[in-house]
């Protein structure tokens, strides 16, 4: 996997996966018109320095959806805002 052409996943909106890294975004609050772009997050997760770099495919999309989660709740964004 490239970074110029990663995977979907199925985290986030738009989850991608490549082969050191992972990212997805999530909407904190939706635009409410042309004048208000809305809240969206976008969470990035870099593993290059991965000692075992061959278990990242499986490990890093549980990773990233574990952050979606966390930030999302932090945030208080509910699990309902785009994620």
């Amino acid at each position: 996997m490239d970074k110029a052409k990663p995977h979907s996943i199925n985290v986030g909106k738009k989850g991608i996966l490549w082969d050191i890294g992972a990212a997805a975004y999530f909407t904190c609050k939706p635009s409410s018109g042309p004048g208000s772009p809305g809240k969206y997050i976008n969470l990035f997760i870099d593993a290059g320095g991965a000692p075992d770099k061959a278990k990242l495919p499986s490990v890093l999309p549980k990773l990233l959806r574990q952050f979606v989660e966390f930030a999302q709740r932090e945030l208080k964004c509910g699990t309902g805002a785009g994620s």
